[in-house]
């Protein structure tokens, strides 16, 4: 029988998270990939000026594209922070994990030089210190 990872930790864990706050990070995490894709795009495209007057309004295109990226590297940045902070000297494992949904078990087939104990360690303290950068 295969391993489940609880979603939920006792509240005397100094990484304490909801289970429903838990999910929610880590659905936060798993979209990295397609934040990346999207930012890549935004700065590829080009605005070509031509702003749209509705009702006293100015659409400016250019300003919705660069608070877009904005916004995707914000993400972006705040989870690697996060996985570096937690991860130590792991923070790449860590990292893939969490933006992958991969578990121990697929990481220690790819190599990951830790112990389990360790790796769930530093993956709880990850979420703990993510959730407190997001608010």
């Amino acid at each position: 029988m295969s391993t489940v990872i609880r979603n939920e930790l006792s509240r005397r864990n100094p990484y304490y998270l909801t289970k429903h706050r838990t999910l929610e990070l880590k659905h936060f995490c798993q979209q990295y990939e397609d934040w990346k894709q999207e930012y890549v795009k935004l700065t590829v495209l080009r605005s070509y000026g031509y702003g749209e007057v509705k009702g006293g309004d100015v659409s400016d295109n250019t300003s919705k594209i660069a608070i877009r990226a904005a916004k995707l590297d914000q993400n972006m940045t705040m989870v690697k922070k996060c996985c570096k902070e937690a991860g130590g000297d792991i923070w790449e494992w860590l990292f893939m994990g969490v933006t992958n949904g991969l578990s121990y078990t697929t990481l220690a087939a790819r190599g990951i030089p830790c112990g389990k104990d360790y790796y769930y360690e530093r993956y709880r303290k990850f979420f703990w210190l993510l959730d407190k950068e997001r608010g």
